[in-house]
């Protein structure tokens, strides 16, 4: 009986994909837009899922510098589609290789799984800039959705764009949009376009695709730009403090590797080892850290206690406090500085996120 109700089953499947989704594939077809140009929204509710790719926008402005802009709005565009909590997007990471791509939509809908790609083209001219992008059926390879923006290019103008994309996309996905999430795609703290431009040129430099020292030590220098052009500017400040937490975490790598050049010219070198096991303890590094305590404790060295510190590098911050007390100033002071180091970078972004735009 189980054999003869899977083969049911197997039939049911096979009449469903022949005449029903057939169907449904050819009523999507028949709605296809004529032309980008002309902004149009069809019945998106036949996508199997709601998982969007949005390829790489394609610069398209005689001024190769221009490029940041085109991938800066991509990346505002990712930042924008992912706060609709019913839409998964695809990561900026995984899209960039389809930059410059000769795929078409379905082969890249094909390669993600993705039930739709969005497409998108920038061109600056002067003070106008042209924006056109299409949202695509990945099954079907018809247009759900495009549309074309020639604008003045200011601030207002390019949040309002990518909201009104987004929007127009949640629409075509037949997805309704809260209050909350609607007011969340408001996005823009500033209405100062070259503070803006500064801004994604920083946000770019320091993406974590790309990450360097050098390339942090460049997007703060456009931070700072923009934050000397518009001192109001709440997302560069964020941004800044971001990008000084990731430098740290830079600069503690190449501590280590100071660390090893150091025992490479004198392998037997207690203070070397114990300050490379109190670095690895604070970066949580436990097991390696013991294991060059046990190298020092073999040379025949009393390890110092810290213990404030010791419990600071085990991750219990609370009795790392209460353990600084008494004649253990210097442990203090060290632990004082490492906690600093850590959070306010951190701290500094949550009140620069939170505070009012």
């Amino acid at each position: 009986m189980a054999f003869i109700a899977l083969i049911l089953l197997a039939l049911g499947y096979f009449v469903a994909q022949k005449f029903v989704l057939k169907q449904s594939s050819s009523q999507v077809q028949s709605n296809a837009v004529a032309a980008p140009g002309d902004a149009a929204i069809v019945d998106a509710s036949q996508t199997l899922s709601k998982l969007i790719a949005i390829v790489p926008f394609r610069n398209r402005s005689t001024a190769p510098d221009d490029a940041y802009f085109a991938e800066g709005m991509h990346d505002d565009l990712l930042t924008q589609l992912s706060k609709i909590k019913s839409l998964r997007v695809i990561s900026r990471t995984s899209m960039l290789r389809y930059s410059d791509t000769k795929l078409s939509a379905m082969e890249i809908a094909r390669e993600l799984n993705a039930a739709v790609v969005l497409e998108g083209a920038v061109q600056r001219i002067d003070d106008q800039v042209l924006i056109t992008v299409q949202l695509i059926d990945g099954n079907s390879d018809v247009n759900l959705w495009a549309e074309r923006y020639n604008r003045a290019f200011t601030t207002r103008t390019v949040f309002t764009i990518q909201a009104e994309i987004a929007q127009a996309v949640a629409d075509a996905m037949r997805v309704v949009l809260s209050p909350a999430q609607t007011k969340a795609l408001e996005t823009g703290s500033t209405e100062n376009i070259l503070a803006y431009e500064a801004f994604l040129q920083g946000k770019l430099l320091a993406a974590n695709d790309r990450a360097t020292p050098e390339r942090f030590a460049a997007a703060l220098v456009q931070f700072e730009r923009a934050i000397a052009l518009d001192p109001t500017f709440s997302e560069a400040f964020a941004r800044k403090a971001r990008t000084e937490l990731a430098s740290f975490w830079f600069a503690y790598a190449d501590t280590l590797v100071a660390f090893r050049r150091s025992l490479v010219l004198d392998p037997a070198n207690t203070d070397t080892l114990i300050e490379l096991s109190n670095t690895l303890a604070t970066l949580g590094e436990r097991e390696e850290a013991d294991v060059v305590r046990a190298r020092v404790v073999a040379l025949g060295v009393q390890l110092p206690t810290h213990d404030a510190e010791d419990l600071f590098g085990r991750g219990d911050i609370a009795a790392a406090w209460a353990a600084i007390s008494g004649p253990k100033v210097a442990c203090a002071l060290r632990l004082r500085w490492r906690l600093r180091a850590l959070v306010m970078p951190t701290v500094r972004w949550i009140i620069w996120t939170r505070s009012p735009r």
